[in-house]
């Protein structure tokens, strides 16, 4: 069984629950995707952090409003490109706005030398196609968005329209974050269930549950916060992660310098 979480230097954290979810996705041939740190730290397989409660229900529509105001606003920004490259504007003429974009963004770069890596970024994206590079940020930011609202509506269902006694929310995050890398990996519904004779969890998927339960800190038991996740995967779950980067190469949208498309928008949180 892992340490706690409390004992277990941050630096390991990264390696334990990348060995947990290995042994859960080993029966089906799969294994975790471990990236290196980035500069906010470990990249973990899933997010560990606890669901945002807030401290009032007029904070959390707050929130909910910026963030579906956030969504339209990306949809827009990034449809006004994509109609640059549809029939009734063609690509030249959006390789002719792209390239004084660039010009006026490499332009209005500071010259004086990077002292952050806020400065480091936009220097980069500078250099490299301002325009492109920020509608990549956007696709990024518009997932972002997409899916903090996912965890915004659940937590409307869990945490403001609850009138029985509240659930762990705690465990149901990250269970249900469990089971939508399991799906995502497998394309299957993982499974949970326990030993009628020792109690023990008997999937890989509770199992790994179980460890990384331990591993937080979280005391509920884990078949209730299981069984929670699994009946709340929905289709959009169970689609592997896409790599939209080789997908604009087989979609219509004008491809030379890599730029968005419409496949590039998901639909729904990853």
């Amino acid at each position: 069984m892992p340490k706690p979480i409390e004992e277990t230097p941050r630096s390991d954290l990264h390696d334990v629950l990348h060995d947990i979810v290995d042994r859960m996705l080993a029966p089906f041939g799969k294994t975790s995707q471990r990236s290196p740190p980035s500069l906010l730290g470990p990249n973990y397989p899933i997010d560990i952090t606890k669901p945002n409660q807030h401290d009032s229900k007029g904070a959390f529509l707050a929130e909910l409003s910026v963030v579906e105001k956030a969504i339209e606003h990306a949809e827009g920004f990034l449809g006004l490109f994509l109609d640059l490259g549809s029939e009734q504007a063609p690509a030249k003429d959006l390789d002719r706005f792209e390239e004084a974009i660039d010009a006026k963004i490499r332009s209005a770069s500071s010259p004086a030398p990077i002292t952050s890596t806020t400065e480091l970024i936009r220097r980069n994206i500078a250099e490299t196609g301002g325009l492109n590079g920020s509608l990549w940020v956007m696709v990024d930011i518009h997932r972002a968005m997409k899916t903090r609202l996912s965890e915004l509506e659940e937590q409307r269902d869990q945490f403001w329209n609850v009138s029985h006694r509240a659930p762990d929310y705690y465990a149901r995050a990250i269970a249900s974050r469990l089971a939508k890398l399991f799906a995502r990996e497998t394309g299957e519904r993982p499974t949970s269930g326990s030993s009628p004779v020792s109690g023990a969890a008997s999937t890989s998927f509770t199992r790994a549950l179980e460890d990384i339960f331990e591993l937080l800190d979280i005391e509920s038991g884990s078949r209730s916060p299981a069984d929670w996740a699994i009946t709340n995967l929905t289709e959009d779950d169970f689609r592997p992660a896409i790599n939209i980067f080789a997908a604009t190469r087989n979609l219509g949208f004008p491809t030379k310098l890599g730029r968005p498309t419409l496949g590039s928008i998901p639909e729904t949180g990853d």
